[in-house]
């Protein structure tokens, strides 16, 4: 696939097919992923006449981070690219993001002399709430959309009256992840994860998205300082133990109570004795029930269908040159109320926080990720959402399942 570089908003993005008339496919990638994600389905679209391009979300591989002068094209910076943690996270928030991703399609399509047009917008696990914000902000940019492995119910609208107190809700946004005695003040009507966090934390356990605002997490995820794994190893098991290759059958969750979450696998709610991802990867490796199945050789055997060595080391090359601070900046932007709150005051003045395209939600059948959030699934078809789960995949299941993936997006757009 072409690398590219979009001028004016220096995203990075990888294409394949008719530029010139082929209908615009638009793919946005989850984490830890990249566009590269896309590299199994993109050809056979591109086969049956369509324009497939796929862009490194901001602040992932190859693309700036959110926050960087980069976006400004009158402005030249050479300083280091690097993100802290102690940078502000609200570029991060999905009305900026939205912006550069509106930019973008203006770009490309434009230098291709064609309408700006997204006829089919694709996101992937955390490219799905980006998309979903995209095609909220922007309907006149994308004719229909596809969300996949991680269900999203839309934006909740400012009440009459509402008037959110922003600065306080950026300095919230800010600080949780070093100090969770300060709530994020979900708001009135929302099933919000934050919610249900200080439960679980007392009870020893801890979300995935309460740990990715950590200071830690960024560092303990490439198994930096004294890991008791390899980066290789490490994010060889957390593909596995999300695939269909994973013995956790998943399963809906009739509500957002803690004793129900702890139904969920560890990669989404660590366990007792787990403080950070590392922590429990390490522990399923060094399994005796699992430690087999779960060597680096056995995972590469019986991953090698879909992801190879060879195709492991992108990311991991990707990750190593990044970090993951950028990447994880989007969860603590996600979980605070200044996300949501800043999205709703940019919504269109008619926005219900539906999306009013058509939209089709795709899956895997072995995905934990399609209940993580009790009831959302259904909460999408009762908003009038088709939906796919594809037999025996995972939550990759766009690399998992590559063609019936491609035969559930053809049927849905022609």
């Amino acid at each position: 696939m072409p690398d590219r570089l979009a001028v004016d908003t220096r995203l990075h993005y990888v294409s394949e097919g008719d530029s010139a008339s082929g209908k615009l496919l638009l793919f946005l990638h989850g984490f830890p992923e990249l566009a590269y994600s896309w590299r199994k389905v993109m050809p056979l679209l591109a086969a049956q006449g369509f324009w497939c391009v796929a862009v490194d979300l901001p602040g992932y591989g190859q693309s700036p981070p959110p926050n960087s002068a980069k976006y400004d094209v009158a402005v030249q910076r050479s300083n280091n690219e690097a993100v802290n943690y102690d940078d502000d996270v609200k570029p991060w928030c999905r009305a900026h993001t939205a912006h550069l991703l509106a930019t973008f399609v203006n770009t490309i399509c434009n230098a291709h002399g064609r309408k700006a047009k997204v006829d089919c917008l694709v996101g992937h696990d955390m490219g799905s709430p980006q998309g979903g914000a995209f095609a909220l902000l922007y309907p006149e940019l994308i004719e229909r959309v596809i969300l996949m492995s991680a269900p999203w119910t839309g934006i909740q609208p400012l009440a009459d009256g509402e008037s959110p107190d922003l600065p306080r809700l950026e300095a919230q946004a800010n600080c949780f992840g070093k100090d969770f005695a300060k709530d994020l003040e979900p708001r009135d009507g929302e099933q919000d994860v934050v919610k249900v966090l200080r439960a679980l934390a007392h009870s020893g356990h801890k979300h995935y998205q309460h740990h990715y605002c950590e200071p830690n997490a960024a560092s303990t995820l490439a198994c930096k300082g004294e890991s008791p794994i390899t980066f290789e190893h490490a994010l060889r098991c957390y593909y596995y133990l999300k695939s269909g290759h994973s013995w956790m059958a998943p399963r809906p969750l009739e509500s957002w109570d803690s004793s129900v979450l702890k139904s969920l696998p560890g990669y989404y709610l660590l366990p007792p004795g787990c403080a950070t991802m590392q922590d429990y990867l390490a522990a399923m490796i060094r399994s005796p029930n699992h430690k087999d199945e779960l060597s680096l050789e056995a995972m590469e055997s019986a991953m090698s269908s879909w992801f190879t060595k060879d195709e492991i080391q992108v990311y991991l090359r990707a990750y190593t040159q990044t970090g993951f601070q950028s990447s994880l900046n989007y969860y603590r932007s996600m979980t605070s109320t200044l996300d949501k709150i800043v999205l709703a005051q940019a919504m269109p003045k008619d926005s219900n926080g539906q999306l009013t395209m058509p939209l089709l939600f795709i899956a895997g059948s072995h995905d934990w990720g399609v209940y993580q959030q009790p009831g959302a699934l259904q909460t999408m078809k009762d908003n009038g959402a088709q939906c796919v789960l594809i037999d025996g995949a995972g939550h990759w299941v766009q690399q998992e399942k590559p063609g019936e993936v491609v035969d559930a997006i053809l049927k849905f757009i022609q």
